[in-house]
């Protein structure tokens, strides 16, 4: 049992496991090694954790001390708009420009109409879904549901990295990729060598 939680010192093999065909290779949840991701029904701990990318997490029911548990499919959160409800997986039209769909409690919209057209401003328009302009050029003024993912994690279990999320907060609403700068620990003398 005590080898199924996060050690003080991080106790790495020197190569990363080969996976199955089709399994990622993920940070274990002590944030230390690179483990291959437990599949639907596997063993899962806090060094072997299930799948997220699959929607799995790790059921710690069965385990009175929460230890080791089994990967089980993740239900999905609802996700409320306006008052009304909608199931995870659910694809909804909050109006007649965007198609949305619940992911587990998270929003996630894309036009519907495939581009804009320009309209003239006409002066009892609302500022919405109509052009103004902004000294020489003419800026789109939307209802833009922003959408932002969370930050990805290190590209490396030591050193310095990269992190990657998605977002469409800009001026365009279009959804573009952001990378930063990132470190999990400090590499050892030894990691160093083999991350070269």
């Amino acid at each position: 049992i005590l080898a199924q939680v996060c050690q003080t010192r991080c106790l790495c093999p020197q190569e990363p496991p080969m996976c199955a065909p089709g399994v990622q290779l993920i940070l274990d949840d002590c944030a230390c090694c690179l483990v291959c991701a437990r599949q639907k029904g596997e063993a899962c701990s806090e060094i072997s954790p299930c799948d997220t990318h699959r929607g799995l997490n790790c059921d710690y029911t069965a385990d009175v001390h929460q230890r080791t548990g089994v990967c089980v499919a993740h239900e999905g959160d609802i996700c409320l708009l306006d008052g009304s409800v909608y199931q995870n997986g659910e694809t909804f039209f909050p109006s007649c420009k965007y198609q949305c769909t619940c992911r587990d409690g998270q929003i996630a919209c894309v036009p519907h109409c495939p581009l804009p057209r320009k309209v003239a401003p006409q002066p009892e328009a609302s500022a919405l879904g109509s052009f103004a302009m902004a000294g020489k050029h003419s800026v789109y003024l939307t209802n833009c549901i922003e959408q932002t993912t969370e930050w990805g994690a290190c590209s490396r279990t030591c050193g310095m990295s990269i992190s990657t999320r998605v977002t469409n907060k800009n001026p365009r609403c279009e959804m573009v990729k952001q990378t930063r700068l990132c470190i999990v620990r400090p590499c050892d003398k030894h990691s160093r060598m083999f991350l070269r």
